[in-house]
């Protein structure tokens, strides 16, 4: 299958949201990465979750702004990651976050799925799965922020008393509010 089609229309979701967040009190713009590491919490629950530590995504989404929390619809891309039978070709991953804000802190919740791209039968859609974000949001200037955050991959609501720090991966994004 080729990736360019399912690419354009993943990074596209996100910029068609935006005659509806002009309703709100503020929506934002942003781009970001995220470094990931190889979530035993996924694996041991059948995710097919490509990541290995190391391995980086670039994002691009926008958020739904309100004084206390926002909406987030983020896509995250990356492209050859992985080794041997957990090598594949690009990664794209759309994903819905709850965040709410108190000073410069931030936290939430998001659901995520992802789609695999690899040369064999493997390509396809991974079940849901879900994250948990902590971290800081700075402004750097009136329209201009900087989001830090540990996010936690799971997909058993059941085994979040099974947290392991390993699992934890680590984002940053910066949002332009219009």
């Amino acid at each position: 299958m080729k990736t360019y089609p399912v690419l354009a229309a993943l990074l596209a979701l996100p910029l068609l949201a935006v005659p509806a967040l002009a309703q709100s009190s503020q929506f934002a713009l942003c781009v970001g990465g995220r470094y990931h590491n190889e979530s035993s919490a996924l694996v041991d629950e059948g995710i097919a979750y490509p990541f290995e530590e190391g391995d980086f995504s670039a994002s691009l989404g926008v958020e739904l702004r309100d004084a206390k929390a926002y909406w987030q619809f983020l896509v995250d891309a990356g492209r050859d990651l992985g080794t041997g039978t957990n090598a594949v070709d690009s990664v794209y991953t759309p994903q819905l976050n709850l965040l709410f804000r108190d000073g410069v802190y931030e936290g939430g919740v998001g659901v995520l799925k992802t789609y695999l791209d690899t040369e064999g039968d493997a390509s396809g859609w991974s079940d849901l799965y879900y994250q948990f974000l902590l971290g800081l949001q700075f402004s750097l200037t009136s329209r201009v922020s900087l989001s830090i955050d540990a996010i936690y991959p799971f997909a058993d609501w059941g085994a979040i008393g099974d947290f392991d720090t390993g699992d934890l991966e680590y984002g940053a994004r910066l949002a332009i509010v219009f």
